[in-house]
């Protein structure tokens, strides 16, 4: 629904899905049950990725981008991520940033195989 927030979810799917859900927790209540169901969620996303066509595809693609943490220098020198992120370049940004990367391997079709944060970043 292109949303980016939970609470906004909620609003929204309280106005336009109620006849589809009568019974739409509270946030608090949300967020308990989504921490309750991580394993089962997780389990669900590899078996529909499992039945997709690219799951026993040998080609894989890889892509690559960064993920930027903080811009200034003060926070960069207070944040917790000092131990992981790092300085890299981005070419196709054609700018420094600090941060990961974010690494994903794909079949062709598009089934992700492997998305991972990596500290991979290059040096121009």
């Amino acid at each position: 629904m292109g949303i980016p927030s939970d609470r906004r979810f909620l609003a929204v799917a309280r106005k336009r899905l109620v006849h589809l859900f009568p019974d739409l927790p509270r946030q608090a209540g949300y967020h308990k049950r989504r921490r309750r169901l991580t394993e089962t969620i997780e389990w669900l996303m590899a078996h529909f990725a499992a039945q997709s066509p690219g799951a026993g595809d040998g080609l894989l693609l890889i892509d690559s981008t960064p993920v930027e943490c903080a811009r200034s220098r003060e926070t960069v020198k207070r944040s917790a991520l000092s131990e992981v992120a790092g300085y890299g370049y981005c070419a196709s940004h054609s700018r420094w940033f600090w941060g990961l990367r974010l690494h994903a391997l794909c079949a062709p079709d598009g089934t992700p195989r492997d998305p991972a944060l990596r500290q991979g970043l290059r040096r121009a």
